[in-house]
């Protein structure tokens, strides 16, 4: 994309890049790593153009992350509790849509409480995040609308990094999709690494090999 070397320190809430990249959560361990570290060429995806380093998603997600900024924190603890507020608020009354989802042939035509598209799959056993960036594949996780308990189970299964146990949520793996929402998209959103946008109706959601230079520890 361009010839720039990106460096990632870990200052968010969750830091999957950074978990991606085998960078230390500390910064301090980070800052060292990255003084040692080597030039690598990862994948990332492209939404309607908009690069994502980690993933895109509807549904539950953009709701929690909405409430969340709603909420007033001013550290890093009260955002994560805010967090927790906001999901439980989300969790006990779901979003859901329908989308079709095709790469030259239909995939899923179905209706979603949930629908992310990761820059390559999770890797199992932690958080969800990508062991490896630069297989040149897109993940596709999907699961319908949930009651309260069923969602709190994928969730914790989630944080476990044990989704692949969870009957509930589905998943493929695709190099490009494109989503056609069919319900009405009025208000609401996507979440692109976390960061909120009106969602269109049509999503050309791309994977592209190699295609950002990141320093990694050696």
């Amino acid at each position: 994309m361009h010839e720039k070397v990106l460096g990632v320190l870990p200052a968010g809430t969750m830091n999957f890049f950074a978990r991606s990249l085998q960078i230390p959560l500390e910064l301090d361990g980070a800052i060292e790593a990255l003084a040692n570290a080597v030039v690598r060429l990862v994948d990332v995806g492209t939404v309607n153009g908009r690069v994502f380093v980690h993933q895109v998603s509807l549904g539950i997600q953009p709701r929690m992350v909405e409430l969340r900024k709603s909420i007033p924190y001013r550290s890093r603890f009260g955002k994560i509790a805010a967090s927790v507020r906001a999901a439980l608020k989300t969790l006990t009354s779901p979003p859901s849509f329908r989308a079709k989802l095709t790469n030259g042939k239909e995939l899923h035509n179905d209706r979603y409480s949930i629908l992310a598209i990761t820059n390559n799959v999770f890797g199992d056993g932690h958080l969800p995040y990508a062991d490896t960036l630069d297989d040149g594949i897109l993940g596709i996780y999907f699961a319908p609308r949930l009651s309260f308990w069923m969602n709190v189970k994928l969730a914790r299964d989630m944080m476990l990094g044990r989704w692949t146990d969870n009957e509930h949520l589905l998943s493929q793996s695709t190099d490009r999709v494109q989503i056609e929402v069919l319900s009405k998209t009025a208000g609401r959103k996507i979440s692109i690494d976390g960061e909120l946008s009106p969602l269109e109706t049509l999503l050309d959601v791309r994977l592209q090999r190699r295609a950002l230079k990141v320093l990694m520890p050696s």
